[in-house]
């Protein structure tokens, strides 16, 4: 309910003034948050094992690992080509507030399901 108050909150002139940041300053906020992230490496060392047969070889955790990152890359450049799309239709400061609000309510509706 924090997360959704502060969106809620949040001024319009704080959002728009990041909108126009150079692009390579959220790519590279972007690859710290991956390879800083815990989780991934937790989910994939999990998941990895049930996928490879009892003593892998290293042609085939490599084969596996290309494969995984070959996805992972197009799903993410998806999302990338996504936001830049619609970064054009986000400009104003008014549709950044817009926005805003959707993502504050909508946190508030999953934090109600989640109860």
């Amino acid at each position: 309910m924090l997360l959704a108050q502060e969106a809620w909150r949040a001024a319009s002139s704080e959002a728009g003034d990041k909108i126009g940041q150079n692009g390579w300053h959220y790519f590279w906020q972007g690859v710290v948050t991956n390879v800083l992230n815990p989780k991934a490496a937790v989910f994939y060392v999990t998941i990895l094992p049930s996928f490879l047969p009892a003593a892998p070889s290293l042609s085939q955790v490599a084969g596996f690992s290309a494969i995984y990152l070959a996805v992972a890359s197009l799903v993410h450049g998806a999302i990338v080509s996504a936001a830049g799309t619609a970064q054009g239709l986000l400009a104003s400061p008014a549709r950044v507030t817009l926005v805003r609000r959707i993502m504050a309510v909508s946190l508030v509706g999953v934090a109600v399901w989640m109860y």
